[in-house]
């Protein structure tokens, strides 16, 4: 579980070039979560300086139900990605994550 004050990204450098077609997110599973994503965005990149959004959006009734939540994308190159937590169900600035994975071809 990973918890930060203040939205902010979490960030991998892979060691090779993957195509990535997606990601998973699983809030907080404790029983009084904070920090659960609402809206977010991921990134990917080659080089680490040019970064390409590849998707924005939302994870609906998250907050009811806080499931791993599967969002997929159209395939690209990358050796890093970003997930930035835009905003989360409180309203407040705690970003809270159990797992945040890639999905490859």
């Amino acid at each position: 579980l990973v918890r930060s004050r203040g939205l902010g990204d979490v960030y991998k450098r892979q060691g090779n070039v993957y195509t990535l077609k997606g990601f998973t997110y699983l809030p907080d599973q404790g029983r009084w979560a904070s920090g659960v994503i609402f809206n977010y965005l991921f990134s990917i990149s080659e080089d680490g300086k040019n970064w390409k959004d590849v998707s924005k959006g939302e994870f609906s009734n998250i907050r009811n139900s806080p499931i791993s939540r599967t969002v997929t994308f159209q395939s690209s190159k990358a050796r890093y990605w970003r997930f930035t937590a835009l905003s989360n169900t409180n309203g407040d600035a705690i970003a809270g994550y159990a797992e945040v994975d890639v999905l490859t071809q």
